[in-house]
């Protein structure tokens, strides 16, 4: 009687079941049955996932400190107006401190620290203006 080889199962049809022969086939660099990810696989993963969060760490970093940059020269810039309006008002006493300019600055408690790590303005007396120590 001649030999009649078998025919493929429904599960060998779709990929279910792997025999030797359709695995090496299928993929070339695995020699065994085993349908999970060999260790070079996961390792590229890996690398690649952990290049990816570097990127974006890096970019949400230099995003915070350009926005927190912005929001001084903000605050820089709405303490100098409080100032421009005290040295207009005739009956202002001259500027001492950036303490001084607190009647004419909504929010003075917010607008005279440095967003970045919560340093206080400092007045350059001989400018009449607020400067930051961190954005100069």
């Amino acid at each position: 009687m001649p030999i009649v080889p078998a025919r493929p199962s429904v599960l060998h049809t779709f990929g279910f079941l792997k025999t030797r022969e359709n695995s090496m086939i299928a993929s070339p660099l695995r020699h065994d049955t085993d349908m999970g990810f060999t260790l070079i696989e996961l390792m590229t993963v890996v690398v690649i996932i952990a290049i990816l969060l570097a990127v974006a760490v890096a970019t949400f970093m230099s995003t915070t400190a350009s926005a927190n940059a912005a929001a001084c020269k903000y605050n820089q810039r709405s303490l100098n107006e409080g100032i421009a309006v005290m040295t207009s008002d005739a009956d202002a006493p001259a500027i001492a401190a950036v303490e001084d300019v607190r009647p004419y600055v909504k929010n003075f408690n917010t607008v005279s620290k440095c967003p970045s790590d919560g340093t206080p303005l400092q007045l350059d007396a001989g400018a009449h203006s607020v400067i930051c120590p961190n954005h100069p």
